[in-house]
């Protein structure tokens, strides 16, 4: 075999097996969801049929009706922010959860005047198994709140600051660790704290969630974090549809790899492009036959 064609061979099957493992390859990333372990959201996509936003082309063509998790991991830039906010403000319902504070940037452009302290929420009585997975017991009873008895957290924060309408709250013998050292120092606040709240805003609504691990597949079935934020998309319609916005998350060159085989699979999807394609790596593999035939052809007696 001709040494070109042979290593062109082996480059495009090592690409094959490479693109392969990456797209067979669960996502790790926090919050994904096509991430099946502990920090993923399948179970949230599967349960509540939550479609996927990867790109604008995914999001909801109508706000009326729908639900939109977004879990701002990074900055959002000042296009997307001012979508968000006429997104709600013609009807959508929108999820901002976060625990250190990345969503304030959001929070800030729909001009709610509500943050998120970004502080760590400790519970050393009414939690999940450790103080740091408290437990919030104290709800507000409402239509939201309906068959809600208490919303389990993991490394949580809590809300603050004004225009809020609190849905639930940690308990009194809760505190915030802003040191980390683990306990209780006289000069850190104590409980109860907002961690759930409501705000109107134009013709749609925002729910504020202060910790995104809530929605995760080791916590979503725990207490009654799934029934909340069923309860929250029903308040747009029976048959409201949720989308969890994917574009905010952390970046692992594991979920940009998959973005990058989706794009390429998108691409050749397309007729004109497959065509190409094959006849493009057909030319490359032929060329040297091709090449040695015409040499044999030339260097023949006549």
């Amino acid at each position: 075999m001709h040494p070109l064609r042979l290593a062109l061979m082996t480059t495009a099957g090592a690409i094959l097996v490479l693109g392969f493992t990456v797209w067979a390859f669960p996502a790790t990333s926090d919050y994904r969801g096509d991430n099946p372990f502990w920090n993923g959201t399948t179970t949230l996509v599967a349960t509540l049929e939550a479609r996927l936003v990867s790109s604008p082309a995914d999001l909801p063509k109508e706000a009326r009706e729908t639900t939109l998790i977004v879990i701002p991991s990074v900055e959002i830039d000042d296009a997307d922010l001012a979508h968000l906010r006429v997104y709600v403000e013609s009807g959508g319902s929108l999820v901002i959860a976060d625990d250190w504070g990345a969503g304030n940037q959001v929070l800030q452009a729909l001009g709610v005047p509500a943050r998120f302290s970004g502080g760590l929420l400790v519970d050393p009585l009414f939690n999940v198994g450790d103080r740091r997975l408290p437990l919030a017991a104290d709800i507000v009873p409402s239509i939201l709140t309906e068959r809600v008895r208490a919303i389990a957290l993991n490394y949580a924060t809590t809300l603050e600051g004004e225009g809020l309408n609190v849905v639930a709250s940690s308990s009194a013998f809760s505190y915030l660790d802003l040191n980390g050292n683990g306990g209780h120092d006289a000069s850190e606040p104590t409980g109860p704290f907002p961690v759930v709240g409501l705000v109107q805003l134009g013709a749609g609504r925002v729910l504020l969630l202060s910790d995104p691990s809530a929605l995760t597949n080791a916590m979503l079935e725990s207490r009654d974090n799934r029934i909340l934020i069923e309860n929250f998309v029903a308040l747009s319609s029976t048959n409201g549809r949720l989308f969890l916005d994917q574009r905010y998350l952390p970046w692992s060159r594991l979920s940009e790899g998959k973005r990058m085989l989706a794009v390429v699979r998108a691409a050749m999807s397309r007729p004109p492009t497959l065509i190409a394609g094959v006849l493009f790596f057909g030319i490359i593999i032929g060329a040297p036959r091709w090449r040695q035939k015409r040499n044999a052809s030339w260097n023949a007696p006549r």
